[in-house]
């Protein structure tokens, strides 16, 4: 039960990262990616052995529905690579400049 209600929750914050993705909110993402990384490696190892056919049922609908997040969530972001690449060469020039001139 308990590894159902993480799964659950991972679910919804991968959910919560393609909202942020698709709005292009990079800032609350990568606040909303440290959350959710942690999340990914505090989950427990799932036993499947253990499991009745109606729990891998629904950890199964789980797992695949992640995973179908994160595939759109792949192509989402791929598709800002190359601006959020200029954004951060633009950010990481200006810190020099300003380390240059002061």
């Amino acid at each position: 039960m308990k590894t159902q209600l993480l799964l659950d929750d991972l679910k919804f914050c991968t959910e919560k990262l393609l909202e942020l993705a698709i709005e292009s909110k990079w800032d609350l993402f990568e606040l909303e990616w440290q959350k959710y990384n942690l999340k990914f490696i505090s989950m427990p190892r799932i036993d499947w052995t253990e499991l009745n056919e109606q729990e891998r049922a629904n950890f199964e609908s789980v797992l695949l529905s992640i995973q179908e997040t994160h595939l759109l969530l792949v192509s989402t972001t791929a598709a800002w690579h190359a601006e959020l690449q200029s954004i951060l060469q633009n950010s990481i020039n200006s810190r020099k400049i300003l380390d240059t001139y002061r």
